[in-house]
């Protein structure tokens, strides 16, 4: 079948950067890490050694967000042949307005929800009392 193409050809794509691949699945990993720690933080007594461990873990997986921040800044460079006008244009679009629609649709649900949004009272996680005891969200 040799027809001839009538299209227009794709721009060649640069070489997949296969680090930058990794980096994206620590900072994932991270991420759940983090969570993951700051849910069982919840079940620790203040000042014990586990609490102490648990908050260092804590801090150590925060810095996921400091990888997605650099993962972005390092493929976004270099720029070529667009105005710092059109550029920062299409990143505000897409930023922004699901941005907007998410904050929206969360205010929204929170006013009409009678359950506060946080992640103890949707997973009933346990909380420590001052007095050691256990307690559920909710009791």
């Amino acid at each position: 079948m040799g027809g001839y193409h009538t299209g227009t050809f794709p721009a060649v794509k640069p070489p997949r950067k296969v680090y930058m691949d990794v980096l994206r699945v620590i900072a994932t990993v991270f991420v759940i890490c983090v969570h993951t720690v700051a849910l069982a933080k919840t079940t620790a007594a203040p000042g014990t050694l586990l609490f102490r461990v648990l908050e260092v873990f804590n801090y150590t997986f925060l810095s996921c967000n400091l990888f997605f921040v650099m993962i972005s800044g390092a493929l976004l460079l270099p720029v070529k042949g667009e105005r710092c006008r059109d550029f920062f244009a299409r990143r505000f679009i897409r930023v922004f307005i699901p941005l907007v629609v998410y904050y929206n649709l969360y205010a929204v649900l929170s006013v009409y929800s009678s359950h506060s949004w946080s992640i103890t009272i949707c997973m009933s996680v346990p909380k420590r009392e001052s007095d050691g005891s256990l307690r559920r969200s909710g009791d």
